[in-house]
């Protein structure tokens, strides 16, 4: 069976894309669907759920629909949602969702990391 996953460019990044894609194929993650989209608060709160009550849930869903980092940095609110899937055979539904949490975590965030000094 395959297994697919939702994975959201956040606002202030899609000038990364191009980037964040060759990732992704680098490492047998294959894009099966993908459209630019504005996210309602109602589509966020629900994505985010797991989060409520969380101090940083508000700013997340506030930023991710309105592009508004704590008054700091404004970006267009659009966002990227790709669908994505393993293209390895046999690779099992936990197997490719622990690699596609490391591909993210050691590679395509620290691509994207602000730096304090370009906030300001």
């Amino acid at each position: 069976m395959q297994t697919y996953s939702l994975l959201i460019t956040k606002p202030g990044f899609l000038k990364k894309q191009k980037e964040i894609e060759a990732v992704l194929k680098k490492n047998d993650i294959a894009i099966v669907a993908k459209r630019e989209s504005m996210f309602t608060a109602q589509t966020m709160e629900f994505h985010y759920a797991e989060h409520y009550g969380k101090p940083f849930y508000n700013t997340l869903v506030e930023y991710m629909t309105t592009g508004n980092i704590k008054n700091l940095v404004q970006f267009p609110a659009d966002c990227v949602a790709m669908v994505v899937t393993s293209t390895r055979e046999n690779e099992s539904e936990q197997e490719f969702i622990d690699r596609s949490r490391k591909v993210i975590k050691e590679q395509i965030r620290p691509m994207l990391t602000f730096k304090r000094e370009k906030m300001k």
